[in-house]
């Protein structure tokens, strides 16, 4: 088996990265669930009804500012959890290791996991630490 032909026909073994989205359309995204939505309608209705009372009253307006708050706090709430979410996953994924021990012609090598070819046979033992792409990379079929 010729391992930088197979490479050059498959590829690398390697999941595409999931493409970020820029922080201000992860906090824009907040906005659009239904209960955001909701709100907010309630709350512009709240402002629109303040507008044309004579004489204004003052609770009117506070009940559409609280409104606007509770929107504005769940928002910045579903953000940060979000985003340390994401921050979670990724130094996660730097624990883990990026090479396998892998069974080629014979022989026993250790390889980036990346550089997997069809016909490679991982070597797993008890305890041992594997990226789920080493281990059910999209090269490996089951037997």
């Amino acid at each position: 088996m010729d391992a930088a032909a197979s490479r050059g026909r498959c590829g690398p073994n390697e999941l595409p990265h999931a493409r970020r989205r820029p922080l201000w359309w992860q906090l824009a995204a907040q906005f659009t669930d239904l209960f955001a939505v909701v709100l907010l309608v309630a709350s512009a209705l709240t402002f629109a009804a303040y507008g044309p009372q004579q004489p204004r009253d003052p609770g009117t307006f506070r009940l559409a500012v609280a409104i606007l708050g509770v929107v504005v706090l769940n928002a910045a709430i579903g953000f940060g959890q979000e985003y340390s979410a994401e921050r979670t996953a990724q130094s996660l994924q730097a624990m883990v290791p990026h090479t396998c021990r892998v069974l080629r012609d014979g022989e026993r090598w250790e390889l980036p996991a990346r550089e997997l070819v069809p016909g490679d046979v991982v070597v797993l033992r008890p305890g041992t630490r594997c990226r789920r792409t080493a281990a059910w990379s999209r090269h490996t079929r089951s037997r």
